[in-house]
């Protein structure tokens, strides 16, 4: 994505890796603090949903990354919060979705939520028969506004385009976070258990006006995440939204109005010298999945330009060669829907037929996983083994 290119690369130009690291661990957080801070109002809320925002960081501890996945994350969380202040009945000035939906755009393929997310809740209000239905202009005028921003790109329509051919793409459905998650990790189920919770307490409590919306919405968000695993972060920061927005009404009865500002304050200003103090004492290796010495070793030798590496790894190639090699398949999956994504999916699991796709595209350089598959059928095929490292391992044909 536009934005999301030039910002990441400026930031490793000038800060490096770890530069990286930071800013998207910023924006990340920021994101956090923002749901939870935005909908959780006084001290007695916040507490109270202070465990879904570590339990966020718990559930996204395998994706959290530095890529364009954290700017979307941060926009999703300002479109919450753009339907929450129309929901209440206050003016939403038509530049913000506006500007919303043109930096998301520019961000990361999600942008197409900023339609989908405001339409939905249009569309579920219809299912209120309480006879104190939400209105549903509010959240299709910021719908229009929004997708009226995203035009706002160095492509214009063809953005748009592109990520809708992106969305529908057979490869896409084959990436690991697109896929279901495991039904046994305890993460999923602690987070499907917050969303129940959230789903009963929304259907009893609560304004009434809203209240059949926001509930299907939640089994909607419910069912995505049970199909892709990338929709558990949107269904996490909606729970938070909602788990908000009940806990500050309950708490308004509660709520001690003396409390001092220094009080209100030490919640916050505890955490977050605790998250930094964290941060700094423990040391992080931007390099740690990545194989940072087979790339170096395929560049220090001089090996064979035709190489091939999983898709996992094409980005970092890409970068570590930075154009001085051809990456066989990145992580832009649509961009090889001509077949070459499964035949990398072939020959990384070393399936049926993936020695004669090698020969078909002259692959003479491979680098492997090690302990994978691919690599005992490399090691068992006649190719020679010229790098052995923590991550990776590098093979050439044995007529090289």
């Amino acid at each position: 994505m536009p934005f999301t290119q030039i910002a990441l690369a400026w930031t490793a130009a000038h800060a490096g890796l770890r530069g990286v690291l930071a800013l998207a661990t910023l924006v990340m957080t920021g994101a956090l603090v923002a749901a939870w801070l935005g909908f959780s109002r006084g001290t007695i809320a916040r507490v109270c949903t202070l465990p879904l925002v570590a339990g966020l960081v718990w559930l996204q501890r395998d994706d959290l990354c530095a890529r364009g996945q954290v700017f979307g994350d941060a926009a999703f969380v300002a479109l919450l919060l753009l339907l929450d202040r129309a929901d209440q009945g206050r003016r939403v000035p038509w530049i913000a979705p506006t500007v919303l939906g043109a930096l998301w755009a520019n961000a990361h393929p999600s942008f197409l939520l900023v339609a989908v997310l405001p339409a939905a809740l249009a569309a579920a209000g219809l299912a209120d028969r309480s006879g104190r239905r939400a209105s549903p202009w509010p959240p299709l005028r910021i719908a229009a506004f929004a997708s009226a921003g995203t035009l706002i790109n160095p492509y214009g329509y063809g953005l748009i385009v592109d990520v809708a051919r992106l969305a529908r793409s057979p490869s896409t459905a084959r990436i690991d976070l697109f896929v279901s998650p495991d039904f046994h990790d305890p993460r999923w189920v602690a987070l499907m258990g917050v969303a129940g919770g959230v789903f009963t307490l929304r259907a009893r409590h609560g304004p009434v006006a809203g209240r059949a919306r926001d509930a299907l919405v939640t089994v909607l968000l419910a069912g995505a995440a049970c199909w892709g695993r990338r929709y558990c972060e949107i269904l996490g920061f909606w729970s938070l939204a909602q788990a908000g927005r009940l806990a500050t009404r309950e708490a308004v009865r509660l709520e001690e109005r003396a409390a001092s500002l220094g009080w209100r304050l030490a919640g916050p200003v505890t955490i977050a010298l605790g998250s930094a103090a964290a941060a700094v004492a423990t040391p992080k290796d931007p390099l740690a999945q990545v194989p940072d010495g087979a790339a170096e070793f395929v560049e220090r030798e001089h090996l064979p330009d035709h190489v091939f590496g999983p898709y996992h790894w094409g980005g970092y190639l890409e970068w570590a060669w930075a154009g001085r090699r051809q990456v066989f398949v990145d992580g832009r999956n649509n961009l090889f829907d001509n077949g070459v994504f499964d035949d990398a999916h072939t020959i990384w699991r070393a399936q049926e037929g993936w020695a004669r796709l090698l020969d078909a595209y002259h692959v003479e350089t491979v680098l492997a996983e090690r302990g994978s598959v691919l690599d005992a059928a490399l090691w068992t095929s006649g190719w020679r083994r010229v790098f052995l490292g923590r991550l990776a391992v590098v093979y050439l044909r044995r007529s090289i």
